[in-house]
């Protein structure tokens, strides 16, 4: 995965429940660090951007991207996390996040989050990182010397995926997925079961780098790539 996705995905007949009571705009200190390096990365907003766009992916789904860099104040991103809560008593939210590591994603509806889940397609390398650096204290780069030792790190391959902790860290990441939670999104019966079926223990061996697109696909929402609130605003920055 190459790739930053995040935002809220709502039903598109919910957009307009958005506008009428929008999210509260998170609040920056001064020269915060990440807010900087945003602003270096993708160039800085104009003071009247908004700080949050509804953004329609197809006939069924749009999403909420919010101006979230990370370093907001703790008041409000507190008033945020409210919003949110307060705001699933009206209308179901699916907060959804992509990565190099994997996927997320937070289902809230009826005031309290619902459903979560944290996939992680690098558990058997940072496991196998451990052991080098366990096992060869002085060695200053694991990827070094996974290149140049490739029968040692075949060896630590096999062992962490033998391995009982392996099994549990795998297995732990779907113990909140509560995938019936999805019917609020009117999701068929028969989705329910191919999400249950795909987010597994058995689906994560068999194919964990294919997850993210095949949860896409199955929900009906494969536009959601690419996108989030920077992205989308890139075109008004300076």
């Amino acid at each position: 995965m190459n790739e930053f996705t995040s935002g809220y995905l709502i039903l598109k007949r919910d957009e307009e429940k958005v506008r009428q009571s929008p999210p509260p705009k998170l609040v920056y200190p001064p020269n915060e660090r990440g807010r900087a390096l945003t602003n270096d990365l993708y160039g800085k907003l104009p003071a009247e951007t908004p700080h949050f766009f509804i953004k329609t992916l197809n006939e069924k789904w749009s999403v909420l991207l919010i101006d979230d860099t990370g370093g907001a104040t703790t008041e409000s991103k507190r008033g945020l996390d409210q919003w949110i809560l307060e705001s699933s008593k009206q209308f179901p939210l699916l907060h959804f996040e992509t990565h190099d590591d994997g996927f997320d994603y937070h289902l809230f509806s009826g005031g309290i989050e619902e459903a979560s889940l944290e996939m992680n397609i690098a558990i058997e390398f940072s496991m196998r990182v451990d052991l080098v650096e366990q096992r060869y204290p002085d060695i200053e780069d694991p990827y070094i010397f996974f290149d140049g030792n490739p029968e040692i790190n075949e060896a630590l391959r096999l062992e962490v995926e033998n391995s009982a902790e392996y099994q549990t860290r795998v297995a732990q990441q779907y113990q909140h997925k509560n995938i019936a939670a999805f019917e609020v999104f009117n999701v068929p019966l028969q989705v329910i079961a191919e999400l249950e079926q795909l987010l597994s223990v058995e689906s994560y061996f068999a194919d964990r780098l294919g997850q993210v697109e095949k949860f896409k696909d199955i929900l009906g929402f494969p536009e959601m790539s690419w996108v989030s609130y920077h992205y989308e605003s890139r075109d008004l920055r300076e």
